[in-house]
């Protein structure tokens, strides 16, 4: 079905599952109710407005599916995405998004005010500039895929107001104010925080080198604070993460390489207790002529060779190999692969994604315990990094 007249939609108004509509060169003026897609939308050159600037509701709900192109949807409308629904919003205008539930939302370069962010919802945000964003998350599970990626964005403030576990990547942004509570797992790259980043649980304070952010090749960056990292309560780690196609030396016989291969290092004080959790996802064609059910994620060290972890194993519906890692050293290195045993086997399904085409998810679950004190007030300033 395609609308491209001026239109009054009256009442509520719901977009069933398997329908198509197109909203092209026009504006819909909402009245008296809310509109709910089940189906598929596709905005293009259109405005959607309320009568009388009322206040209003679209809901994508289910597995529908929003997209907009070069539209605005009046400020007065909040768009909100339920279940396992996704949008994507290109060069328009949305005063509101909120995503719930198991959503999808990717915003580009588009003019949002106010983004909310619950349950396990995703978020990919790419050239957002303007400072004129506030991004929200009130709370999201521990699992390994990341939560949130921040790209090419200038953004007033990103604000997690819940204890639990949150992840964000953030790559060639700048930030007005940074608020993280609780586990907060943090990937950057050209990361700029122009005021007070502030933390009230974990953080883990990573840099990523030549990985991978939604669909785009990023490289080292320089990152900084441009206030103060106030951590109470908790220490601050710091880590740097190198993603390499080689490994340092031969593979044990008999094993083959699934993914890529990992060099990471973790900054932290001697006295601290650092738990990593660290995972390596491979697809079909990798995994090919391998028996993926003996994945492992080894350790290689000079002069040692290659050591399989004691806490490490693999799950094959996500595709990822998965191990902990158990540090109180004050610098500890690991050079890690995902090493299986050959077979000859077939290629398991590939994964796809509209969302965040990534080759590596790096999860990391950190529980710092202080051994000497119970609690402590600890001020961090990391410049010009």
């Amino acid at each position: 079905m395609v609308v491209n007249s001026d239109q009054a939609w009256q009442g509520d108004i719901a977009i069933l599952p398997d329908s198509d509509l197109l909203v092209e060169g026009c504006t819909i003026t909402i009245s008296g109710g809310n509109l709910t897609v089940y189906g598929n939308v596709t905005i293009q050159d259109a405005s959607i407005v309320t009568s009388e600037e009322a206040v209003a509701c679209i809901s994508v709900a289910g597995d529908g599916y929003i997209k907009m192109n070069n539209s605005k949807i009046a400020p007065e409308i909040t768009l909100v995405l339920k279940d396992s629904a996704k949008a994507e919003i290109y060069d328009s205008n949305v005063f509101s998004v909120e995503g719930r539930n198991s959503s999808k939302v990717k915003i580009i370069r588009s003019q949002i005010s106010q983004i909310r962010v619950f349950d396990d919802s995703v978020q990919y945000l790419e050239g957002l500039f303007g400072m004129m964003t506030d991004v929200d998350k009130y709370s999201s599970s521990g699992s390994p895929c990341p939560r949130m990626e921040i790209y090419n964005c200038s953004l007033r403030s990103v604000r997690i107001w819940e204890d639990g576990y949150s992840i964000l990547s953030v790559a060639h942004s700048k930030i007005g104010f940074l608020q993280t509570r609780g586990q907060t797992r943090i990937t950057f790259e050209n990361m700029s925080v122009v005021s007070n980043w502030t933390h009230n649980g974990s953080v883990v304070w990573n840099r990523r080198q030549f990985d991978h952010i939604g669909n785009f090749q990023i490289e080292w960056g320089e990152s900084y604070a441009g206030g103060e990292i106030n951590s109470s309560g908790a220490e601050v780690v710091i880590r740097q993460l190198e993603v390499v196609d080689d490994p340092p030396a031969p593979l044990p016989p008999g094993l083959l390489g699934a993914g890529k291969f990992i060099n990471m290092t973790i900054y932290g004080p001697k006295w601290a207790k650092k738990e990593t959790m660290c995972f390596i996802n491979f697809t079909g064609n990798q995994v090919a002529s391998m028996d993926p059910a003996t994945l492992k994620i080894y350790r290689y060290t000079p002069g040692l060779g290659w050591q399989q972890l004691q806490t490490t194993g693999v799950d094959l519906s996500g595709q990822y190999a998965w191990c902990n890692i158990t540090s109180e050293e004050e610098v500890f290195m690991a050079f890690l692969a995902a090493l299986g045993k050959g077979s000859g086997g077939g290629a398991l399904p590939e994964l796809a994604s509209q969302y965040f085409d990534v080759t590596l998810v790096f999860g990391l679950a950190i529980i710092v315990a202080a051994l000497v004190i119970a609690a402590a007030y600890i001020k961090y300033t990391r410049r010009g990094r």
